[in-house]
């Protein structure tokens, strides 16, 4: 375990590097732009932020829909899969592993091309009804797969890691959604909600578990059937289906993108 952290660290070191080449400083009119608007305004204190968010419908539906999508990975990716592929599917321990990476992979190529897709095409919304849609199938696919078919888990599992990237999206819209002032406000309540359902889904898993063991009479986890674990993870399509049914209440959001945002600020600093 030594070699992975050592391994985690020089990882660290590489992207912090590749940081500081790649990311760019913000341009000069930028700066301008908000050494003028700061001069103009008073800056609102933090109650004004928080109650500017808590009282905005559509953020806190963008914090529950964050934390629903979330799931899959707070829940069977960081903890239970590799219980649930050895349990469930009869796959090796050391195996599980490999497999349970695959939703990662999939969560670190969708997210930047959605990113990429909402701002090139001005359309937040679609993707994130479109994703939780495909969150309801992909994660009622996986209670329904049966052992042998490794082809179709890793595809699904690929399928879930790209439905879980959606919430790169639901940042900036929190953003959209909120003025200026309160922005960062957003921002991080709603990655606040994402974390503690993620923490909150572990222990329900958990609890479902304990109480089907109980109430059948097994002294030990490692007793518990293929049938109590998909019935405990019958929580991801669940809360699948809650955050579909939430994203339909969401607004669109004004996304600039392209030439439109430097144009835009270009315009301000000119009046």
């Amino acid at each position: 375990w030594q070699s992975v952290v050592y391994g985690f660290a020089a990882a660290g070191v590489v992207l912090a590097i590749l940081l500081a080449i790649m990311v760019p400083n913000r341009p000069q009119w930028f700066k301008k732009h908000m050494h003028d608007s700061a001069a103009q305004h008073v800056r609102p204190s933090a109650r004004a932020c928080l109650k500017q968010v808590f009282c905005n419908r559509q953020t806190i539906l963008l914090g529950l829909i964050t934390g629903l999508v979330y799931l899959p990975v707070g829940t069977f990716a960081a903890l239970w899969g590799f219980r649930y592929l050895n349990t469930v599917l009869h796959i090796e321990q050391a195996q599980s592993g490999l497999y349970v990476s695959i939703i990662f992979m999939g969560l670190a190529g969708g997210g930047p091309l959605l990113g990429w897709l909402s701002d090139w095409s001005g359309r937040r919304r679609l993707f994130l009804i479109a994703g939780t849609l495909l969150g309801l199938v992909s994660t009622s696919t996986l209670l329904l797969i049966p052992p042998g078919h490794d082809v179709l888990l890793m595809i699904n599992l690929a399928v879930i890691g790209l439905v879980v990237s959606i919430l790169v999206i639901s940042f900036p819209m929190a953003m959209e959604q909120n003025p200026c002032f309160a922005r960062g406000t957003a921002l991080t309540f709603v990655n606040l909600t994402q974390m503690l359902f993620a923490g909150v889904g572990q222990w329900v898993v958990g609890m479902l578990l304990d109480a089907r063991s109980t109430t059948e009479g097994q002294a030990t986890a490692d007793a518990l059937s293929p049938g109590q674990f998909k019935e405990a993870f019958l929580l991801l399509p669940i809360c699948m289906l809650v955050a579909f049914m939430l994203s339909l209440l969401i607004r669109e959001t004004k996304a600039a993108h392209g030439p439109q945002v430097t144009e835009s600020a270009e315009k301000a600093l000119a009046s």
